[in-house]
């Protein structure tokens, strides 16, 4: 049987100081986040796929409409969405854990976007 590599990356920061905000995008391009404040399944599954479909994201392809909104509504979990010039352009996925600490589950951009300073001022954002 054929097998994917499959690569998980982690990284921990445990202080504010460890960060080094990345520069926002000039604003001539149009570049603006929003978190979505809507739970929508369809909308948080077009930026998994759309995001994730070049380089192997699968473990959520089977969740079906009642897992996205179960998961969605969680009041732990919040998305904060990167458009240019209106498009969706990737997005964050963040999850609060009990102790304080919060995980970014899902962090990325479609590949049109990628290469543009948008996703270090994404993430700093997140």
């Amino acid at each position: 049987m054929d097998g994917v590599e499959v690569v998980t990356w982690y990284l921990e920061q445990t202080s504010p100081t460890d960060l080094r905000p990345a520069s926002a995008p000039d604003p001539a391009h149009g570049v603006r986040l929003a978190r979505a404040r809507v739970p929508s399944p369809e909308f948080s599954r077009f930026l998994y796929t759309a995001v994730g479909g070049d380089v192997s994201w699968t473990d959520r392809l089977s969740w079906d409409r009642g897992r996205w909104l179960a998961f969605l509504e969680r009041p732990a979990v919040e998305t904060r969405v990167a458009y240019v010039r209106d498009t969706p352009a990737g997005f964050i996925e963040l999850e609060g854990q009990p102790d304080g600490v919060v995980e970014i589950s899902y962090f990325g951009l479609l590949p049109d976007f990628r290469g543009r300073g948008i996703g270090g001022h994404l993430l700093s954002e997140g």
